[in-house]
């Protein structure tokens, strides 16, 4: 299982992002991913804006109806250690990415993203 950023899943839906190409590879390899709710909100109004409504609704579609995707609450311990951890570096990390960031090195689950500073957190954690 891997955690999936939202730069992942965006890449998917909108074509014009450079990405793209190596998103499509990611969901057609033999894997299961874990997509934690915030960052179904993230990408929902990303593409909303971007892309429109329609394109949203199939995004949520997709997420929902794909056997492959396990979608995750955030339990309040993670949610406080990403907080903590959030106040505790002074680093370019959105909280959701921080999020992401403690939920992976709690679980030891692999995190894939294409955002540059938190490629650069996952390296130095």
């Amino acid at each position: 299982m891997k955690i999936l950023d939202s730069s992942v899943i965006i890449s998917i839906f909108r074509k014009q992002e450079k990405n793209h190409k190596k998103a499509l590879k990611i969901f057609t390899s033999d894997q299961k991913f874990l997509i934690p709710e915030y960052v179904i909100t993230e990408v929902l109004t990303v593409l909303k804006m971007r892309e429109g409504l329609n394109t949203a609704n199939k995004c949520y579609d997709f997420i929902s109806n794909t056997k492959d995707i396990e979608i995750e609450p955030i339990e309040n311990i993670v949610f406080n250690k990403a907080l903590t951890y959030f106040s505790q570096n002074k680093n370019n990390l959105s909280f959701i990415d921080t999020i992401l960031l403690v939920l992976s090195k709690e679980n030891q689950i692999e995190l894939i993203s294409f955002d540059k500073d938190l490629e650069k957190a996952i390296k130095h954690s």
